[in-house]
């Protein structure tokens, strides 16, 4: 479901790009370029019952769109008024997307407003660009339970990197941990390859800011904390991301 969702989303972002791409493209702080993946996210305590898991993605100079999954004791809030910066993002297939691309913006704040009350608050940052994976294209075959390195280009304004495979059929099989900014290498383990008669395997990387190593708990179907989000649980990240799809024969 998740998968779907953001492919809903990539696929609104890029529609709106092509009917318009006026005030698409992001500013991003040279300062953040290097910055240290030894900090942490800032978390706050649930101040009340909601569960908010938003993120903007980048397409590099091309826009940004967001995603904000809103629930409230396991049900899904619909009614809510959502708003980043100054654009109010509608309701649609079970969360809040933006209908067309982000104004341009340094960093995206979020407000949701739910029964009158004020219920999240957060401030997100996006990816210098989109990643390009180096070592690895579309269509390439790799062996049957054998490791594969993944290699990548360096970005600015991030906190980490994360590499999931999704094999098809099976949606996700693998995740990695939350990696070092100075991270620009990854072994996938064979173990996740054992499907041959050219299973199609793909292979996504995320470049992620607000996220860091050891906040692997924010990806848990209920975190307890809200990272770089204030009232609810949940967190609020910019993010962009590539993948390439390979095929694994007997």
């Amino acid at each position: 479901m998740k998968n779907l969702l953001l492919a809903l989303l990539m696929a609104t972002c890029m529609f709106s790009i092509q009917v318009s791409i006026t005030g698409c493209e992001d500013k991003t702080d040279d300062d953040l370029c290097n910055e240290s993946s030894d900090s942490e996210a800032q978390t706050y305590t649930p101040s009340n019952d909601y569960l908010v898991k938003g993120r903007i993605l980048t397409l590099g100079g091309l826009g940004s769109c967001a995603d904000v999954r809103i629930t409230k004791n396991g049900e899904d809030v619909s009614d809510a008024l959502v708003i980043i910066n100054t654009d109010t993002i509608p309701y649609s297939f079970g969360t809040y997307q933006s209908s067309s691309t982000l104004s341009s913006a340094n960093r995206y704040m979020l407000t949701i407003t739910h029964e009158g009350n004020t219920v999240a608050t957060g401030t997100a940052r996006v990816p210098s660009d989109v990643p390009t994976i180096t070592n690895l294209d579309s269509g390439d075959v790799h062996q049957k339970d054998s490791n594969l390195t993944v290699k990548w280009n360096a970005l600015c304004n991030i906190t980490s990197y994360q590499l999931k495979v999704n094999r098809s059929f099976s949606g996700e099989i693998y995740s990695s941990d939350f990696l070092n900014t100075s991270t620009s290498n990854y072994e996938l383990p064979g173990s996740i390859f054992s499907s041959g008669d050219n299973t199609e395997y793909t292979i996504q990387l995320n470049a992620i800011n607000g996220l860091y190593p050891g906040d692997e708990s924010a990806s848990d179907e209920e975190p307890e904390l809200g990272y770089e989000i204030e009232g609810p649980k949940g967190y609020f990240i910019g993010l962009s991301q590539t993948e390439v799809k390979i095929y694994v024969p007997d």
